[in-house]
C-alpha cells in the first residue's frame, strides 16, 4: 500500500516540472519576433516618442535601453491580475508604459538615441522585439573656413564644413549656388572639400550645407581667388587701357557723326526767302503776263488828280 503511494507521489512531481522545463527550453524564447512601431518615425529634440508592438496576448512588459539585461531596465509593467508599472535602474523619470504595452518617452534629448528592447512575459514563453531610434537635432548654421582664399595656378585649398558630427547629418557643397563637380576630393565624411591643381574655373563663392531627417542650414560662403603674375598683371592692364581706349574712340566718332548729319539735315531745310520790290508782279505772274494800263486809264486817274481850276486846265492845254 505504500508503493503506490510513493509512486503517485513521485509522479506528481514530475508532471509538476515538466511546465518549468517548457518553459526554459521553450524554442521562441529570446527571439526577436515582436514588431515595434515608433510613432514619429523621426523624432526630434525635445520632443516626444512612442513605441508601440504589433500585438498584446501576454501578461506583462519588460523595457531596456540596449540588451534584455537588469541593468538597463527601464521598467516592467503588468497586465494582469492589475496594471501596475515597477521602475528599473535606466529609467530616467521620462518614461511611462500603458495597457498597450507601449513605451512612451517625453522631452527626447540627443542621449535618448539608441536600441530599445521589449520583452513580453507569459506562464509558458517569453517574446522579444527590438527598435533603433536617432534624436535628430535642429541643425545651425556650418562655419566654413577659410572664409577667403588668394591662390596661384596649379596650387591646392581645402575647405572645412565645422558642424555637427552626428551620423544622421549630411553635407552638400555648392560652388556659385550649384552642386561641386566630381574632380573634387571630399573626405570625413563631406566635412572637407580640396581642390588640387586649381584653375580659372575654380575660382567663385562656396558654401556648404548640413541636411538631416528634421532640418537643413547653410554655411557663410568662402570665396576662392586665383592670383595672377606681375607680368600678367601687367598685360592684362595694358589690354583693358587699349580696349577702353578703343571704346571711348568709337563713342566720340559716333557723335561727331551724328552731329554732323544733323546739321546737313538743318542746311538743306532753310529756304531763302525771296526779296519783293514794287515793280514785281504778283505771286504766280510773269511780267508779259501783266497788261499795261490803257492811255485813257491813266489820263483819267491823271486828271483826277488835278486840281479842280478851270484857268490853269486852259492854260495847261494850250
Amino acid at each position: 500500500m505504500g508503493r503506490p503511494w510513493m509512486v503517485s507521489w513521485q509522479m506528481l512531481l514530475l508532471a509538476a516540472s515538466i511546465p518549468s522545463s517548457c518553459f526554459l527550453r521553450f524554442p521562441g524564447q529570446g527571439k526577436m519576433r515582436i514588431h515595434i512601431k515608433v510613432e514619429p518615425e523621426t523624432p526630434r529634440d525635445g520632443q516626444s516618442v512612442t513605441l508601440t508592438p504589433e500585438r498584446v496576448d501576454l501578461f506583462s512588459c519588460h523595457w531596456y535601453r540596449g540588451a534584455a539585461e537588469e541593468k538597463n531596465k527601464i521598467f516592467v509593467y503588468s497586465l494582469s491580475p492589475f496594471t501596475e508599472q515597477k521602475n528599473g535602474p535606466a529609467f530616467s523619470g521620462r518614461e511611462s508604459g500603458a495597457t498597450d504595452c507601449s513605451l512612451h518617452i517625453t522631452d527626447l534629448r540627443l542621449s535618448d538615441s539608441g536600441t530599445y528592447t521589449l520583452r513580453m512575459g507569459g506562464v509558458l514563453r517569453n517574446e522579444m522585439g527590438a527598435t533603433s531610434i536617432t534624436i535628430s537635432e535642429i541643425l545651425s548654421h556650418p562655419a566654413l573656413w577659410p572664409t577667403e582664399s588668394l591662390e596661384s595656378e596649379n596650387t591646392s585649398v581645402t575647405l572645412y564644413c565645422n558642424t555637427s558630427d552626428r551620423l544622421d547629418v549630411s553635407i552638400l557643397w555648392f560652388k556659385d549656388g550649384n552642386p561641386v563637380q566630381s574632380k573634387t576630393g571630399l573626405s570625413d565624411r563631406n566635412r572637407t572639400l580640396a581642390l588640387t591643381s586649381i584653375t580659372k574655373e575654380d575660382e567663385g563663392i562656396y558654401t556648404c550645407q548640413a541636411v538631416n531627417p528634421v532640418s537643413n542650414a547653410v554655411s557663410n560662403p568662402s570665396k576662392i581667388t586665383l592670383a595672377y603674375s606681375s607680368a600678367e598683371a601687367h598685360t592684362g592692364t595694358v589690354i583693358g587701357s587699349l580696349v577702353a581706349i578703343l571704346v571711348l574712340m568709337g563713342i566720340l566718332t559716333y557723335l561727331f557723326l551724328r552731329a554732323r548729319h544733323r546739321n546737313g539735315r538743318s542746311s538743306s531745310l532753310v529756304v531763302p526767302t525771296p526779296q519783293l520790290y514794287e515793280n514785281d508782279p504778283p505771286s504766280g505772274q510773269t511780267k508779259s503776263q501783266v497788261k499795261p494800263e490803257s492811255p485813257s486809264k491813266a489820263s483819267n486817274t491823271y486828271e483826277t488828280l488835278q486840281p479842280r481850276i478851270q484857268s490853269v486846265y486852259e492854260e495847261i492845254k494850250r
